[in-house]
């Protein structure tokens, strides 16, 4: 989920070198605390509105749409979140609104990447648009609290998760799961074993379910045909929806969540509804 400003024509983009940022926060850090200056309130000094983002991106395409801009976490940065597309963006300016900068902000000291947390917080997606007639269901077909489930077959992340997802089902009678089997080209059986897992379904959801989790124990399973090919469909999907990680998890009000996370933190997010679901990104991944 890189930044998708940065194309071969776009030369007259200046990129400003790591250390211009170490050499920024040295600078505005220097003035102390509690003294004037951008130590202390900077949009008391510096400001910049949407027109103004936009007219400096302008150039880089007529379809771009900036969607908000605000001071980065970085001193002396405007964030710039814009859209091209169907898909968004960050990139950085400089308070003197005069250089563009594309790339990731790291926090060093906790090794996250900033960046794609700032864009996975903002992700929704409107749940009426999936499909789920292929999905595996678990738990209580006509159960009040939902959540969408995009996995892979041979994902490890989907295993430890499906565990997880099981001590819900056992605490909450009312939880119903749809499993929506996204099979990633990077698994070279996962195609084969999600059209053999929902062809099961149509028959007998149960051991459907049943392979699915000897799929994630690394268990061969049965190549089950029955006319038609499932993992096209859904590989399409899921890049309608913009998934490209497994898995990923919908809350009932579109929010989005990546990789694996414990039923606890599952349970959170369902009663607040308020709370930002996205995932936090590891610089080191």
């Amino acid at each position: 989920m890189r930044s998708i400003l940065l194309e071969r024509n776009m030369g007259r983009i200046v990129f400003v070198a790591v250390a211009f940022l170490f050499a920024s926060v040295s600078f505005v850090f220097g003035f102390g605390a509690g003294m004037e200056g951008c130590s202390g309130n900077c949009t008391a000094c510096h400001s910049i509105s949407k027109g103004e983002a936009l007219e400096l991106m302008r150039p880089f395409g007529q379809d771009i749409e900036v969607l908000d801009v605000k001071p980065s976490i970085v001193r002396g940065l405007y964030e710039a979140i814009f859209r091209k597309g169907k898909d968004e963006g960050i990139v950085y300016i400089d308070f003197g609104k005069k250089y563009l900068i594309n790339g990731v902000v790291i926090d060093a000291g906790q090794r996250k990447n900033i960046t794609e947390n700032e864009l996975i917080s903002r992700k929704r997606i409107d749940v009426s648009a999936i499909h789920l007639e292929n999905a595996l269901v678990l738990g209580n077909p006509k159960g009040r609290t939902k959540l969408y489930i995009f996995t892979d077959p041979e994902c490890p992340y989907c295993a430890k998760l499906h565990g997880e997802i099981t001590k819900m089902i056992a605490q909450d009678p009312q939880l119903l799961v749809y499993v929506i089997l996204t099979p990633l080209d990077i698994h070279p059986d996962a195609a084969r074993k999600t059209d053999s897992i929902i062809c099961a379904s149509k028959i007998n959801m149960a051991n459907a379910v049943r392979m699915l989790e000897q799929s994630y124990r690394r268990e061969n399973i049965d190549s089950i045909s029955c006319g038609k090919t499932y993992a096209t469909s859904a590989q399409q999907q899921s890049k309608d929806l913009g998934i490209n990680i497994t898995p990923t998890i919908v809350i009932p009000d579109g929010r989005v969540v990546l990789g694996m996370k414990s039923a606890g933190e599952l349970k959170s997010l369902l009663l607040n509804k308020n709370a930002s679901a996205g995932a936090s990104v590891d610089a080191t991944n």
